[in-house]
């Protein structure tokens, strides 16, 4: 403010018209900074509240802990099933091989969200397949083919 009546006279007519134009002018620079930054606020809380929504939302849920892109690829290193898919191997395991079909039943009681049609896939075995995480051999039980798996060796 010193600097202000510094550079006008206050004591004149022409001195206070010049320094009530140049407050005139500060209020309008600043009444529009004031503007844009409340447009900004807006922005900003719209922008809070649908990241808000997307976050509670199916697709979210299923980005970030499904591994399920929009587009529906899959990220299996980071896909839900293969986490249950692992815990059921950690539980269920006989010398190191899991039976694909105890498995399912196994996460079915557990994580009865994680299902293979979740992740485009018709059977747990088709979901071994294809992520490509676990090896898969085929055993002969009580005269039946049965698939089983075990994690790859990283």
């Amino acid at each position: 403010m010193h600097h202000f009546i510094d550079q006008h006279d206050l004591r004149t007519v022409d001195g206070c018209r010049a320094a009530q134009d140049e407050l005139g002018s500060a209020y309008t620079r600043i009444d529009q900074h004031f503007e844009q930054l409340r447009g900004w606020a807006e922005h900003m809380d719209q922008t809070r509240r649908l990241a808000a929504e997307f976050v509670q939302s199916d697709v979210f849920h299923d980005l970030v802990v499904n591994g399920i892109a929009l587009d529906g690829k899959v990220d299996w290193s980071a896909a839900g099933i293969v986490r249950a898919l692992r815990e059921a191997a950690a539980q269920l395991a006989v010398e190191g091989w899991t039976p694909i079909a105890a498995a399912g039943r196994w996460i079915a009681d557990r994580h009865p969200e994680q299902l293979p049609a979740k992740y485009g896939c018709r059977s747990w075995r088709q979901v071994v397949h294809e992520c490509r995480l676990f090896e898969l051999r085929y055993r002969e039980v009580e005269g039946q083919r049965a698939a089983w798996y075990r994690p790859r060796e990283a």
